[in-house]
């Protein structure tokens, strides 16, 4: 993943790779609202593509057939320095792309994140369709994280393997929870 951040716009571009056909993915954030003024909410703007259709091995993605535009909004409030609270809802378009059906899906994200001790932190989030296409379950995950410095350890469970709006969109599975571990590193 590519991250490029110019004062308050954050700019990312992610390559999943997992079975061809793999995900090409872009987003970007533009804060709507200062967070050092009084406001009781921080709002971000979202824009987002994912394209399920990139064969990167054989061509490049070509963002017209499998594309997966997302337009939302990201909405935080903090607690004192102990817990914060996220609601995020996103419309995606094209979410069933994969099955050759033009299909758009309306869900919202709402998490967590609470502070158990000086540098341990307990996240929750999930992510329920509130229209459209709606195969399968809600997205859901949970995690530890640990904070070392300007590293940030993460163990998570979630029940599906989506990273992009469009596979969030489509929800996980049922009957099945993944194990991941995450690595971030804020530089001063």
């Amino acid at each position: 993943m590519f991250v490029i951040t110019l004062r308050s716009i954050a700019f990312s571009i992610a390559t999943l790779f997992t079975v061809l056909p793999s995900t090409v993915s872009a987003q970007g954030r533009q804060p709507t609202s200062d967070p050092s003024t009084s406001q009781p909410a921080n709002q971000s703007g979202i824009m987002a593509g994912d394209n399920d259709d990139a064969d990167l091995v054989l061509a490049e993605p070509d963002f017209q057939e499998r594309y997966s535009p997302a337009l939302g909004v990201a909405v935080s409030r903090m607690f004192a320095d102990r817990l914060a609270v996220y609601a995020t809802p996103v419309w995606v378009h094209n979410t069933a792309g994969n099955l050759n059906v033009d299909r758009d899906t309306f869900f919202v994200g709402i998490g967590g994140r609470v502070r158990v001790s000086a540098t341990v932190y307990l996240v929750g989030e999930v992510a329920p369709r509130a229209g459209g296409y709606s195969p399968d379950k809600p997205a859901f995950g949970f995690a530890v994280e640990k904070r070392a410095g300007g590293h940030l350890f993460q163990l998570n469970v979630n029940n599906g393997q989506g990273t992009t709006f469009a596979q969030l969109a489509r929800g996980g599975f049922a009957d099945s929870l993944y194990l991941g571990f995450n690595l971030a590193r804020k530089f001063f």
